[in-house]
């Protein structure tokens, strides 16, 4: 880094971090994030006004939110709360959860996702990560489907998503909140 003209970081969060690790690199970074531009928006509409589907995209462990995941499912059940399913487009890897209100789908390719996004019918997006991401491809891939998405004010996400109208940023990362911040947000739509 030292000798380096320039450091190129994916966002404002990353750079934050880089220069928290090393103090002397001064004024050599420069924020460009990766450009997303396989996905088509999405047009959905609400055909299911009594259900609420969550869609989680990507390969699911700690990190990437699974105890999130599976927290929500138990609260989910707890409460009798038939009219709500998660949806994983992708994989869980370190949770094993069996539930009717559980979908996952498995590995899917990029080319495939908008159509999975319409077969599921989700409403909104969960980007569930609680460690700082550098960019975070879910969170791009959800605007540049133009869905609604809540993230965690964690790293780079809450940087995509504080000017963008579908956006539900939750301050707490505590499953019983973001299940009362979805719900609330789903109850407002049209």
């Amino acid at each position: 880094f030292e000798f380096s003209d320039r450091i190129l970081c994916f966002s404002n969060s990353s750079e934050e971090i880089i220069r928290k690790a090393y103090p002397f690199i001064e004024d050599k970074c420069k924020v460009i994030p990766p450009i997303v531009d396989y996905i088509q928006p999405v047009a959905m509409t609400k055909s299911h006004v009594e259900a609420f589907h969550i869609g989680v995209l990507g390969t699911i462990y700690f990190p990437k939110g699974s105890k999130i995941i599976k927290s929500l499912v138990e609260i989910i059940e707890q409460r009798r709360l038939r009219n709500i399913k998660i949806i994983i487009i992708g994989q869980m890897v370190d949770e094993k959860i069996t539930s009717p209100h559980l979908i996952i789908t498995g590995k899917y390719h990029r080319a495939d996702l908008v159509n999975l996004v319409k077969k599921y019918q989700i409403d909104m997006i969960l980007v569930p990560s609680i460690c700082p991401e550098t960019f975070s491809y879910a969170t791009e891939e959800v605007l540049q489907m133009n869905l609604p998405v809540a993230v965690f004010d964690i790293g780079a996400p809450p940087e995509r998503v504080k000017n963008y109208s579908k956006g539900l940023i939750i301050e707490k990362v505590d499953p019983e909140v973001v299940l009362e911040k979805m719900l609330n947000w789903f109850k407002m739509q049209p």
